[in-house]
């Protein structure tokens, strides 16, 4: 029997880590679509239209800097 606890707790720990991951994949994902419109707009997502074709030093290191906090 207590080794069906045992394998009860990891099963929620892995339940956690999974969701914990499957969250930063969410957050990475926004993030690629904020920083790269084009794709965005490929993919159907309008939401950065207003972002188009800005290619200024001031916008390459925002992605870069978004980039490098991931």
């Amino acid at each position: 029997m207590l080794s069906g606890c045992v394998f009860a707790q990891d099963a929620k720990s892995v339940s956690d880590r999974v969701a914990a991951q499957n969250a930063l994949f969410d957050e990475q994902y926004e993030a690629d679509l904020r920083n790269f419109p084009t794709r965005a707009t490929a993919y159907g997502d309008y939401r950065y239209n207003d972002k188009l074709g800005d290619y200024s030093l001031a916008a390459i290191a925002n992605v870069i800097r978004r980039t490098a906090a991931f």
